[in-house]
């Protein structure tokens, strides 16, 4: 379920990013282009604004995960996810809405994908912190049950069990041992038998004879 979450994420996140970023390299681009009439220039300008944008929207909410240990640092992280999405949201509300402003769905459609796309990073952000928290809980799990291996492994007879476990393990090998035993006669076969029982006979004397062997 959990691969099945992030799958849908990724889908939904990389949909809302393409619909926003492209408003936001237009606004990007066309209002340094207003000032600076450069053709490269409005392009690199047009990429950073998405980048600031959008990518920063995502970039602050996972970090929460990992770096928002202190009251400062949240308040640092959303503090910038908040410039990154007001970036976001006012860039696709001034490109969608001009001539648009009496549709209720180009408010919706300028609006909805900078707070899906932050929406779906918080999402993320909840996955990911599950996951270190998992992690870290089987490690630490690992290690309480590798010392305590170690610590009854160490010494073993001074276990207050440890005769009960003695027990146990001889009796696992005279069973081992039966069994074995057991599969060993079950395959023998007559003739087996017949060279064992003779090669068993003792030496007995006969009269008038001398002493033959059976």
């Amino acid at each position: 379920m959990t691969k099945l979450i992030n799958g849908l994420c990724i889908v939904l996140l990389l949909a809302a990013f393409t619909l926003s970023a492209i408003r936001l390299f237009v606004i990007g681009s066309e209002t340094l282009g207003a000032a600076v009439p450069d053709n490269l220039a409005m392009v690199a300008v047009g990429i950073a604004t998405v980048l600031t944008a959008e990518v920063g929207q995502v970039v602050f909410s996972l970090a929460l995960a990992t770096l928002g240990t202190s009251k400062g640092a949240r308040r640092l992280l959303y503090v910038s996810m908040g410039i990154a999405t007001a970036i976001a949201l006012v860039g696709n509300v001034q490109v969608a809405l001009p001539g648009h402003m009496d549709s209720p769905f180009a408010w919706l459609e300028a609006i909805a994908p900078p707070l899906l796309v932050l929406s779906t990073a918080y999402v993320l952000k909840e996955q990911l912190l599950d996951a270190i928290e998992t992690r870290h809980a089987n490690k630490r799990a690992h290690q309480g049950a590798v010392s305590l291996w170690q610590s009854a492994t160490t010494d073993p007879e001074s276990h207050p069990h440890w005769m009960q476990f003695y027990a146990n393990a001889l009796r696992d090998a005279i069973r081992k041992a039966n069994n074995r035993r057991k599969d060993a006669l079950a395959e023998l076969t007559t003739a087996d038998w017949r060279a064992w029982s003779e090669s068993r006979t003792p030496a007995c004397p006969r009269v008038g004879q001398g002493w033959v062997g059976g």
